[in-house]
C-alpha cells in the first residue's frame, strides 16, 4: 500500500502540562501522511485552547471536543471519525521516537501483517524533559499466527495490553465493529486487543523500543486502589466467557495475570 495514511488518535483530558512534548513528538515524525485526531474529553484546564492553537493551520489535524466521558469513549470518538488505512493510539503525556510511525508502517507493509507491535521505554516523570531518543535499527522481527499471538498476549510474556505500542489496520476495526467498551475506566485496552486479535491472521513483533512511557505518580496505574480498577476484572471475565469454546485460548485466559 503506497503512502498509506495513518490516523493518530489522541485522547486528551487536562493534559496542558504535557502537550508541548506531545506536539514535538508529532512534528518530529519522519512519516508525513498522517491524520492527527485530538479528542478533548471535557478538559477543565488549558488543554482545549492549546489544542486549538496547534491545529489552527495544520490541514492534517482535526480537533473534536466532547463532554467528559472517559478514555474509552474518547478513543471511540476517534475511531468513528478516522479515515486512515492504519490507526495508532497515542497518549499525550508520553513521547514517540521520530521514526515510530514510519517504522511501524514499513514493517506492517513488508510483512503483510494485521498488527505490528513494538517495544517501549519506561521513564520517570522527573526525566520527562531530558529524553534522548535512541533509534537503533531493527535487526529481527518475529511473526505469529492468530492463536500463538493470543497465547502470547494472554500469558503477558511478550505482548502487553496497551494500545500505544501497536499499529492497527483500520479495515479490521471497522469491518468487525471493534470499539472500546464504553464506560470502562481501567484496563480498557485489554478486551479491545483480545477482540482485535480474533480477526487477525498474522502479527509481527519487533523488540525495538520506540515509545517512551512516562511513569506519572498521579496516573491511573500508580494511584493506589480505586473502585474503577475493578473494571480490569470485567475485561478478564469477558475474555473468559468468549474463550470458553477454544480450549487453548481458555487455558491462557485462566492463567492471565494482573493487567498493566
Amino acid at each position: 500500500m503506497k503512502d498509506a495514511k495513518v490516523s493518530i488518535i489522541i485522547p486528551c483530558y487536562n493534559m496542558e502540562k504535557y502537550l508541548q512534548n506531545c506536539f514535538l513528538s508529532l512534528d518530529n515524525q519522519d512519516y508525513t501522511n498522517l491524520e492527527i485526531i485530538f479528542i478533548d474529553d471535557g478538559s477543565t484546564d488549558n488543554t482545549l485552547p492549546l489544542l486549538l492553537k496547534y491545529c489552527e493551520n495544520k490541514k492534517n489535524c482535526r480537533l473534536i471536543s466532547q463532554k467528559n466521558m472517559g478514555l474509552a469513549s474518547a478513543r471511540n470518538t476517534g475511531l468513528s471519525n478516522c479515515t486512515g488505512d492504519y490507526i495508532y493510539f497515542f497518549d499525550p503525556d508520553d513521547m514517540l521516537a521520530p521514526n515510530t510511525i514510519s517504522t511501524a508502517v514499513k514493517y506492517s507493509e513488508a510483512n503483510n501483517c494485521d498488527l505490528f507491535i513494538f517495544g517501549f521505554h519506561r521513564i520517570k516523570e522527573k526525566n520527562y524533559t531530558d529524553i534522548k531518543f535512541r533509534t537503533k535499527p531493527i535487526k529481527k522481527v518475529y511473526n505469529y499466527d492468530k492463536l500463538s499471538a493470543i497465547e502470547q498476549y494472554l500469558s503477558q510474556n511478550i505482548f502487553f495490553s496497551s494500545v500505544w505500542n501497536k499499529l492497527y489496520k483500520t479495515s479490521i476495526l471497522k469491518d468487525n465493529d471493534i470499539f472500546f467498551v464504553d464506560g470502562c475506566r481501567y484496563s480498557e485496552d485489554t478486551y479491545f486487543n483480545y477482540v482485535y486479535l480474533l480477526f487477525t491472521n498474522k502479527i509481527t513483533y519487533a523488540n525495538a523500543k520506540m515509545y517512551y512511557y512516562v511513569n506519572r505518580n498521579n496516573s491511573l496505574t500508580h494511584d493506589g486502589f480505586k473502585e474503577s480498577r475493578l473494571d480490569a476484572f470485567l475485561s478478564l471475565n469477558y475474555i473468559l466467557m468468549d474463550s470458553k469454546n477454544n480450549a487453548s485460548i481458555h487455558r491462557y485466559a485462566h492463567a492471565l495475570r494482573c493487567f498493566q
